[in-house]
């Protein structure tokens, strides 16, 4: 049996997931794992703990607590994404990513306009991930630059149900 694909250890911001090993372009780097629940618990709980759930679909959230998922951070230069396929929520490798590195996603790809997780004014998520090309804020998709949301487009890293949700 192979070893865990990531192990949880101190990070820029609190605590983080990093590689036990090389991943490469495309490679599952792990399942999200979590209780599943519905937009109107998830709406009534909020906070932090709204906050660490990932979008399942229009009408679920993956709740990580106690789960690798729970340790995941946010970057603006990520080098994983969010899949979503039948089987569940899967971090994929954006680009190679070298044992031990650590493995971000961009939070705004998960997030959509009629979300309950609610990063607007004044309300914003502030980002801390020290990369050149840092927003200083994490909004929805939607609020991405156009070149921006492109290029996530394009690399398959924004699921069907955050890019075509109307907002409400």
């Amino acid at each position: 049996m192979d070893s865990m694909p990531v192990t949880i250890k101190n990070a820029k911001n609190g605590k983080g997931c990093f590689a036990s090993k090389e991943f490469l372009p495309g490679q599952i780097v792990y399942q999200v794992r979590g209780k599943l629940i519905d937009t109107d618990t998830i709406h009534s709980l909020s906070g932090s703990f709204a906050d660490n759930c990932f979008r399942f679909d229009k009408r679920s959230y993956v709740s990580p607590t106690g789960e690798v998922g729970d340790y995941q951070n946010h970057s603006c230069a990520p080098n994983s994404k969010i899949l979503k396929n039948l089987d569940g929520l899967f971090v994929c490798a954006l680009k190679r990513i070298n044992n031990d590195d650590e493995i971000t996603i961009d939070y705004s790809t998960i997030v959509a306009d009629d979300d309950v997780i609610d990063w607007t004014i004044p309300y914003e998520m502030i980002c801390n991930c020290g990369e050149s090309n840092c927003r200083r804020i994490i909004g929805n998709f939607s609020s991405l630059p156009k070149e921006l949301k492109d290029r996530y487009l394009e690399a398959n890293a924004v699921p069907v149900y955050i890019q075509k949700v109307p907002r409400i």
